[in-house]
């Protein structure tokens, strides 16, 4: 997926996930995310690991690989609890409306949680793409879970997953919540499945050893035992422009950094 954008007198591509696609007009950076090969030259490289399904198995072969519990879980979800899932924006549509309902539930769910709260700006180029798909599980017509993903046609990433897993202290209702999530993540392989994409992509997997909420979240990933891959983000100057766009970008870094450790 591409995408340009201008940042005042510099012109500048997002290049993501396929690092052979190129621009068809000239630019002066091309920004790369989450694309599987390392480059020889670039600036501000940045490795990190995300987990992947090979959606071209059959569906039973992928839900058969689900762990034990997991599989209970969705199923339970699905039979008993009375979880349906439903589609809040399609790919390739552009409903405003399910893009602010997604961002105010997550927001309340980032909250509950201290995480960065999001605003539209955060997908903006998604929205403009029409790449955004979101969708949601819902129970006696509330909704309990949803995700938001990057849609490019081939692959599907989740960039965005919400619960109103902590806004209640029943452990019950946490425990259906819980199964309501797993279930959602389930239909939402089946649906990018039955769409044709080829994979279907997690958005990240910790690579560390210390952060024991990032290790649970894994777990919780590896439970749909698909593959871990590395991946690379990167930016390369193109122009004269770009260096100095790049060195503009470096010294804000390191004027924003030594504002923090002096504030600290």
């Amino acid at each position: 997926m591409i995408y340009y954008k201008k940042q005042s007198f510099f012109s500048i591509v997002d290049v993501f996930y396929d690092h052979t696609e190129k621009p068809n007009e000239k630019v002066d950076v091309l920004s790369y995310y989450f694309v599987k090969e390392k480059p020889l030259k670039a600036f501000s490289l940045q490795k990190g690991f995300t987990m992947v399904l090979d959606l071209t198995k059959d569906e039973e072969d992928l839900f058969s690989l689900i762990g034990k519990t997991n599989r209970y879980q969705i199923n339970r979800a699905k039979m008993k609890d009375g979880i349906i899932c439903i589609n809040m924006l399609e790919p390739g549509e552009t409903n405003i409306s399910a893009v602010n309902d997604f961002i105010n539930f997550y927001n309340t769910f980032a909250l509950s949680k201290n995480l960065p709260s999001i605003t539209i700006k955060n997908i903006e180029q998604y929205i403009t793409m029409k790449n955004l798909c979101i969708r949601a599980a819902k129970k006696d017509d509330e909704i309990v879970a949803m995700h938001l993903y990057d849609y490019t046609g081939t692959l599907a990433r989740l960039f965005y997953s919400c619960s109103l897993f902590r806004n209640n202290n029943d452990s019950d209702y946490k425990s259906l919540l819980g199964r309501a999530n797993r279930f959602l993540h389930w239909d939402d392989i089946v649906y990018f499945k039955q769409k044709g994409l080829l994979i279907y992509d997690f958005c990240g997997w910790y690579g560390g050893k210390t952060d024991k909420e990032k290790l649970k979240i894994n777990e919780f990933k590896e439970s749909f035992n698909g593959q871990i891959k590395e991946e690379y983000s990167y930016v390369v100057p193109i122009t004269f422009k770009g260096y100095i766009w790049i060195f503009i970008r470096s010294l804000k870094y390191l004027i924003n950094k030594i504002k923090y450790w002096i504030s600290r």
